[in-house]
């Protein structure tokens, strides 16, 4: 018997082993079809829906609001999943898309939350203080999808800066301090932010 082996098969083979000791990431993790619905959705290109965003008025940390003119620091958030609970009627799209990929690939045995967040655009690049997401949890995973191509990036303590490129996912270790920019070439930076165990 011949095992003829699908796309999706080879997909899946193709991506590294993730142990999120590290930041990595992954190009092209959606289909394109896939990835531009989303991105429509996000981004309120699409004409049919809205996909509102929530005002935050500091990113990681009031306390890193030095000045009282920092107008800039702050974000829209769009809470898809929180406490065991659907926050959004956009739910299912995003879990057709991401959550059952990440079972595919063997990452992910229960979700946290999803969080799709908006960073203004900025004349200089800004960035926000360091943070780790959910303190209080001893571990757990993250991955962090971008929407849009732009001059953003997410940064780590040591250093390294993984660029916002649209339809790429990195995974890390959330418990380790990251932190997000503004973005001086586009109206704003979008992504998708994923927790789980």
């Amino acid at each position: 018997m011949r095992l003829i082996q699908t796309e999706e098969d080879y997909y899946y083979k193709s991506i590294p082993k993730i142990d999120f000791s590290s930041p990595v990431y992954v190009d092209d993790f959606l289909p394109i079809d896939e990835f531009e619905t989303i991105s429509n959705y996000v981004t309120n290109s699409n004409k049919v829906a809205s996909f509102p965003y929530f005002p935050r008025n500091h990113v990681a940390d009031p306390k890193e609001i030095v000045e009282e003119t920092d107008y800039w620091n702050w974000y829209g958030t769009h809470i898809l999943y929180d406490e065991d609970i659907e926050q959004s009627d956009m739910f299912p799209m995003f879990y057709e898309s991401f959550i059952k990929k990440f079972k595919k690939m063997g990452i992910i045995s229960a979700l946290i939350r999803i969080k799709a967040n908006f960073y203004p655009w900025t004349e200089n690049i800004k960035q926000h203080g360091f943070h780790t997401d959910f303190p209080k949890m001893k571990s757990h995973y993250g991955a962090l999808f971008s929407i849009n191509t732009c001059d953003g990036y997410t940064e780590f303590l040591d250093g390294t800066k993984i660029d916002s490129v649209a339809n790429r996912m990195m995974f890390f270790n959330p418990s380790v301090p990251h932190r997000s920019t503004t973005t001086t070439t586009d109206w704003g930076r979008f992504n998708i932010n994923f927790n789980f165990l």
